[in-house]
């Protein structure tokens, strides 16, 4: 079994996504998953293999919980708005897309889908109110700090505060005002704990002065990333390493590979529930986030359907059989892999005085993780 880099193992599903093998992409995609349940990169992956296989309500709850540690890349946004567009939720559409627009006041690809969009509402007319956030996210991707500081704090609605505060309290570290900048970020990191920026910056103040505080960070980054186990620091932010962890890589059959699916189904084995359909609910996943949509602003309904209504739907409802035991890749690779060899259980009777009672056979333990151990000794590497 042959063992390459993480971030080589990445490159080869983006060939495989490339080459339109998608289902081939997707099971090593929840291989990778299983490892790193919270690595960001596999659930860009994935979303994007959703989403090009029109799997909408799983590619609706993959970015929903993108949406909850990179809310500030505009593209992440755009696509949510497209996949909602998709289930003619149009109000909800709109809110995301307007958020990619905040990012990227520029990009004529966004200007076009939101104007789509908007046509779709009759007598839409945008909202005064959002001048200040356009305004202040324009001035802060300028470089305008101050004006984006004074812009953002004008700001008071409801709808997009995660964004706004966010991007008030970075435009505050530009402007020397690290302390309310930090008291900000960690404000919403209370609230919002996998959002990937804040971490970046948060780990940086708190290097020196709090260890254990950095500590956090750095596990919750490395969760996102494990390149983060080497780091450095640069231009006040901290940086993955280069060096990726080794991963044993899985050769694609032909047909749905057990080792990929962590599917056993001979004679007395044990069967770990995994499909590709949508996401295993029992990994300890990224949250799903709440920026999807605010329902106050307009204070109705789209066809009667919220956001919140449609993340039900994305919602599983798959058997969690035996997550305990789902050793593969969270707690033991070979447990998972190795079928359990089982004597059969002989059921007692009733016992009359005359007879002895019969005697039944308890579980023989396995030895098939050492088997595994031993295999994998004699394999080359």
């Amino acid at each position: 079994m042959a063992r390459i880099g993480l971030d080589a193992y990445l490159s080869r599903i983006d060939t495989l996504i490339s080459e339109n093998s998608l289902e081939q992409a997707l099971y090593h995609c929840f291989y990778l998953l299983r490892q790193f349940p919270k690595f960001l990169s596999v659930y860009k992956q994935i979303g994007r293999i959703y989403f090009e296989m029109n799997r909408l309500p799983a590619a609706a709850s993959i970015y929903s919980r993108i949406l909850s540690a990179e809310p500030d890349n505009f593209l992440n946004h755009l696509t949510m708005g497209l996949i909602l567009e998709n289930f003619q939720l149009i109000d909800q559409a709109i809110y995301q897309t307007r958020a990619a627009l905040f990012l990227q006041p520029e990009n004529k690809d966004v200007i076009a889908i939101y104007h789509r969009l908007t046509t779709h509402k009759k007598g839409f007319a945008e909202p005064r109110h959002y001048e200040n956030l356009l305004t202040g996210f324009h001035a802060f991707s300028a470089g305008n700090y101050e004006k984006a500081l004074e812009e953002l704090s004008k700001y008071q609605a409801k709808e997009y505060q995660t964004l706004k505060l966010f991007y008030q309290a970075l435009s505050m570290f530009e402007c020397n005002r690290d302390d309310e900048g930090i008291q900000i970020l960690e404000n919403i990191l209370s609230r919002k704990p996998w959002l990937q920026t804040a971490l970046r910056k948060l780990a940086v103040c708190s290097n020196q002065q709090n260890t254990l505080r950095f500590s956090e960070y750095l596990h919750k980054l490395t969760e996102l990333n494990p390149a983060y186990a080497e780091f450095s620091f640069e231009n006040n932010y901290i940086h993955p390493g280069k060096k990726y962890p080794l991963v044993i890589y899985q050769e694609w059959t032909g047909f749905q590979n057990s080792r990929l699916r962590t599917v056993w189904q001979q004679p007395g084995s044990k069967i770990i529930e995994s499909g590709i359909e949508s996401l295993p609910d029992w990994l300890n996943l990224i949250p799903a986030s709440d920026l999807l949509y605010n329902e106050e602003q307009s204070g109705e309904e789209n066809n009667g359907a919220t956001v919140a209504d449609l993340l039900q739907l994305f919602t599983t409802d798959r058997k969690r059989l035996l997550p305990e035991e789902d050793a593969f890749f969270q707690k033991d690779y070979f447990q998972s892999q190795i079928p359990e060899r089982t004597k059969a259980i002989i059921q007692p009777r009733p016992v009359h005085q005359d007879e002895q009672p019969v005697t039944i056979l308890e579980n023989e333990p396995s030895k098939g993780l050492d088997d595994a151990f031993d295999l994998l000794e004699k394999s080359p590497l």
